[in-house]
């Protein structure tokens, strides 16, 4: 996986009277662990023997995480 800036924060400008917002959503040292409850959340829903490949390409990319973090060899 690509080591990429994740913005946990965002500040939105209103046009019309100029006042600002700030929003923030999770961390962004966490990213990588959100992407995996996601993938698993996404994984877990879904059925049958159509969805086998997607199924594992999902283990793929999450024993490469492994692999790469020295858990798995």
């Amino acid at each position: 996986m690509y080591n990429f800036p994740r913005a946990d924060k965002a500040k939105i400008t209103y046009t019309k009277d100029g006042h600002t917002e700030e929003i923030v959503c999770g961390e962004s040292r966490l990213a990588l662990n959100y992407e995996i409850r996601d993938m698993e959340k996404y994984v877990s829903s879904l059925n049958g023997q159509e969805n086998l490949s997607y199924v594992c390409d999902v283990m793929d990319v999450l024993t490469e995480v492994q692999r790469l973090w020295g858990k798995y060899e």
